[in-house]
C-alpha cells in the first residue's frame, strides 16, 4: 500500500499537536520507565534540560495522513544561539502510523521549511532508549554528532545528538 502525507503549518497550542505530543511524552515515559526514579537533583536536570519553551518555536509542523486527513505527526524547529542554526524538536509519528514513510516526509518537511528560514545547519537529540528514532536519522543522512547544550549536562550516553547540514 501506498502511504502520502501532507502538512499543515500551525501554532504550538494546536490541539491536535498536543495530542500528539502527549502521547509522545507517555511514550518515552514507557520506553524510560525501567529503574528507579531520578532523585530530586537529576529530576530537577532533566526538567531543565528537556523545557520546551513555545515561545522559542519558529515552526511547529502538523503531519497528516494523505488519504483521512487524521494528524499523524508533528516536528517543531527551535531557534539557537549559533548562527545558521536551527533544532529539530518534539518530532514525532503516532506508533500506529509509523513504518509509512510519514516520518522521512516530515522530516524533509521540516528540513525544507528550515532552508526557507535561512538556516544551514539542523542539529536534535534523541536518547539510547529511541534505536527507531536513531536509525531513521542515520538513515536519511544526519551525523551524530557531540552532545550540545543543554544536552552535554547528561551523562555521557544519555543523549544521542545529530546534525545535518542544509545545502
Amino acid at each position: 500500500m501506498s502511504y502520502t502525507t501532507t502538512f499543515a503549518a500551525i501554532e504550538w497550542d494546536d490541539e491536535r499537536a498536543a495530542r500528539i505530543r502527549d502521547a509522545f511524552d507517555a511514550e518515552m515515559a514507557e520506553r524510560y520507565s525501567d529503574g528507579p526514579p531520578p532523585g530530586p537533583e537529576l529530576a530537577k536536570l532533566l526538567d531543565e534540560v528537556f523545557h520546551t519553551d513555545p515561545a522559542d518555536a519558529v515552526f511547529v509542523a502538523l503531519a497528516l495522513d494523505g488519504e483521512s486527513g487524521e494528524a499523524v505527526g508533528h516536528g517543531a524547529l527551535f531557534r539557537r544561539p549559533e548562527a545558521g542554526t536551527l533544532e529539530l524538536r518534539r518530532v514525532t509519528v503516532l506508533p500506529e502510523h509509523r513504518r509509512r514513510g510519514h516520518s522521512k516526509r516530515l522530516l524533509t518537511h521540516l528540513e525544507s521549511a528550515a532552508r526557507d528560514l535561512g538556516a544551514s545547519r539542523l542539529i536534535l537529540d534523541t536518547g539510547p532508549k529511541q534505536q527507531d528514532a536513531i536509525a531513521l536519522y542515520r538513515a536519511v543522512g544526519y551525523r551524530e554528532t557531540a552532545p550540545f547544550p543543554p544536552y552535554d549536562r547528561l551523562a555521557p550516553g544519555e543523549a544521542f545528538c545529530f546534525e545535518v547540514p542544509l545545502g
